[in-house]
């Protein structure tokens, strides 16, 4: 009598393609490993024992948001986006499949104590504080030529700055609650 070995159950899998001159990529993840297949490419599969870090990040373009997540391993580094690049001027939202997979991935990093996990972004963070005094002196300097446009306009600047600084901010974060706003709901 044969047997066959069980199914690995597919927990969460995301699909999406980067840019134009980038080949779709699918990733699946399953109870203890990472599996990266694409046209271009056999198949990587990275154990969730293996993986260094995971960050979650946003960032606000001049047309869209994006949220994705970046994976270190010792093999390099992984990139997922939300966004999917269908084709000219065709980007696709897929946060349908990216934050049901990016929350069970972090559920299931929770067994790895070595596996850092963390969101924002220093650089970001640092460079969006440094906007504060910079905005401020243009708004003095608008208000004291009597621009009470450029006044509200710097004031409009400087409340979404505010708003979307915690987004930036790098910090440790768990499975359980991830920061609102690195996620796309």
């Amino acid at each position: 009598m044969e047997t066959q070995a069980p199914a690995v159950p597919i927990l969460a899998r995301h699909v999406f393609r980067a840019g134009i001159g980038e080949p779709e990529r699918m990733y699946t993840l399953l109870p203890d490993r990472l599996v990266v297949e694409s046209p271009a490419h056999p198949p990587m599969w990275y154990d969730l024992a293996e993986l260094r870090r995971v960050q979650l990040k946003y960032d606000r373009g001049k047309a869209r948001q994006y949220w994705f997540t970046i994976i270190d391993t010792d093999r390099g580094q992984l990139r997922i986006r939300h966004s999917h690049f269908a084709g000219l001027a065709n980007v696709e939202d897929r946060r349908a499949t990216y934050t049901p997979f990016v929350l069970q991935l972090l559920a299931q990093l929770e067994r790895y104590p070595n596996v850092q996990m963390t969101s924002g972004s220093m650089f970001s963070f640092v460079g969006l504080l440094l906007l504060i005094p910079l905005i401020v002196i243009i708004g003095a300097f608008a208000l004291s030529i009597g621009r009470t446009d450029a006044v509200i306009v710097t004031g409009v600047m400087m409340l979404v700055l505010l708003l979307n600084l915690g987004k930036y901010r790098p910090r440790t974060i768990t499975a359980a609650a991830p920061p609102r706003g690195l996620l796309p709901l």
